[in-house]
């Protein structure tokens, strides 16, 4: 196994059910010209997002607002879990 080595990275949590959660870990790359040949891992003091990820976020969101928060007494967390996102990229 090799040793640890801190790099950029970027996270989302998904859920949290007691002392479970589901991340979603992504490490990010950019570059600061149009040359993308010059990609470079992302600082921690970056900023960015993937316009692609936008549309699986949302869903996200919105699945957990439905079966969730809209459900504050009776939170329906495995239609949460159940939830998919149908669509052609």
């Amino acid at each position: 196994m090799e040793a640890y080595e801190p790099r950029a990275f970027r996270f989302i949590e998904l859920l949290t059910i007691r002392d479970w959660r589901m991340k979603l870990y992504g490490i990010v790359f950019l570059s600061r010209s149009n040359d993308p040949d010059t990609l470079t891992p992302a600082k921690s003091s970056d900023s960015s997002v993937c316009v692609w990820d936008l549309r699986l976020q949302f869903f996200e969101r919105e699945a957990w607002i439905k079966h969730v928060l809209r459900k504050a007494n009776a939170p329906d967390f495995q239609a949460y879990l159940e939830d998919r996102l149908n669509e052609k990229a």
